[in-house]
């Protein structure tokens, strides 16, 4: 009797744990189907689009890129990410520290920091807490502004509702 009772436990976590992981991996594509095809005048680069199970068996990831080398875009969903506690605690918290800007996308509080590296480029990362889900929107040759405009054209409030 108690190996059947092991067996049908086993077979349960599988089964649940194959569910989630077939439910992520949807909704990762349903959220890369959402996002624009354009950034301003930035294409997809459909060859780096990812969605992939996270590191062991919570949550998932998915991403996609825009422009080139010089100019660029990266949108990132991280499902059950580390960083959301610290995103959640500023977004309740602010400093007046220049670095930082909270902001609203599409009804959702954001979080933009600044991000400053040795040989002096300055680039921005907003970054959305959707329950346990953070989208993370990153540019390299745009402006905080340009940040912001771009980040308000990702339907922030239709991802929230399939990740929450």
């Amino acid at each position: 009797m108690k190996k059947i009772f092991v067996f049908s436990v086993v077979c349960f976590s599988v089964i649940t744990l194959n569910a989630q992981k077939n439910f992520d991996e949807k909704t990762g594509e349903q959220i890369l189907n959402l996002l624009p095809g354009k950034m301003k005048d930035k294409d997809i680069k459909k060859e780096n689009d990812r969605v992939k199970n996270a590191k062991g068996f919570l949550g998932w990831y998915c991403h996609r890129d825009y422009g080139d080398y010089k100019q660029n875009v990266k949108v990132e969903c991280i499902n059950n990410s580390p960083s959301l506690v610290s995103v959640n605690d500023f977004l309740n918290n602010p400093t007046n520290n220049p670095n930082y800007l909270i902001t609203t996308i599409d009804g959702k509080k954001a979080l933009v920091q600044t991000l400053i590296f040795e040989n002096g480029t300055v680039n921005y990362e907003l970054l959305i807490p959707m329950s346990t889900t953070l989208l993370s929107v990153r540019t390299i040759g745009y402006s905080r502004d340009d940040l912001i405009a771009l980040a308000n054209t990702i339907p922030v409030a239709k991802i929230a509702s399939l990740v929450e």
